[in-house]
């Protein structure tokens, strides 16, 4: 069986442009700290340059909130439809912990049900993406992250880099594909 790795937040949820909405409008009456002029930060605490404190607070009040109501990006019902179809074993990844997030695993079982988005397993709390997929016989990574593809190359897994506005300009390096929609995928397993 095919196994493939996906992560959650702005690979397969439309996090990003909900998040700047909240970050901006957080670190006016926070910190009113200036906006970082570099256009590959996709963290508001870089973009803000927050302290921990601060960074805590933010994503402890909205984090979660501003994940699991934000829309499906385009075509991911049809894709991980197809997916299935071929057989591939889905594994959904996030760096992300319970220690912002309450009850991550259930929020994300219940968004993916909601949306009725095929899935074989959970996995949360992976820092390293790469080494978690090449453990777990995962072949191919989609994800947001340059880093966490960069990653999975380095792991020998072919992977897929989903475009946000904060990797546009990201030069890529062999083993990276850029995927302008997440339907794109089919055109490479």
């Amino acid at each position: 069986m095919k196994k493939i790795g996906i992560d959650i937040a702005d690979t397969i949820i439309d996090v990003w442009p909900s998040l700047m909405i909240e970050a901006d409008k957080y670190n006016k009456c926070h910190s009113n700290n200036p906006k970082s002029s570099e256009n590959d930060l996709y963290l508001p605490e870089h973009i803000y340059s927050w302290t921990e404190a601060e960074k805590t607070d933010f994503w402890t009040k909205h984090g979660q909130y501003i994940t699991f109501k934000s829309s499906l990006k385009e075509e991911v019902n049809e894709t991980l439809e197809y997916l299935k179809s071929k057989n591939f074993y889905i594994s959904f990844i996030t760096a992300k912990s319970d220690d912002l997030y309450v009850n991550l695993e259930q929020n994300i079982i219940d968004y993916l049900n909601l949306h009725k988005l095929p899935f074989d397993e959970i996995c949360v709390q992976i820092q390293n993406k790469g080494l978690f997929c090449q453990k777990n016989d995962i072949s191919y990574l989609i994800d947001d992250s340059f880093d966490n593809c960069k990653g999975a190359v380095n792991c020998g897994l072919q992977s897929f880099l989903m475009t946000n506005p904060y990797n546009e300009e990201v030069e890529l390096i062999k083993g990276i594909t850029r995927l302008r929609k997440i339907s794109e995928v089919k055109n490479y397993l």
